[in-house]
């Protein structure tokens, strides 16, 4: 009975740990255009960005 619940429990652990090393979502992404980058920059002005919330909020 034990060696029975040893193999279920191995089994168990091994299909786990095969299931969290599989990559779980693939990305895809495209560089983007210089116009893009600076489209994006211009549409930034005026407000209050705060990407790293230690500083506080910095005016672009």
């Amino acid at each position: 009975m034990k060696e029975k619940q040893r193999k279920i429990m191995g089994l168990i652990i091994s299909f786990g740990m095969i299931i969290t090393i599989m990559p779980q979502t693939i990305w895809a992404s495209d560089a983007g255009t210089r116009e893009d980058a600076v489209k994006w920059a211009y549409a930034q002005e005026g407000k209050f960005l705060d990407y790293d919330k230690v500083y506080g909020a910095q005016c672009v």
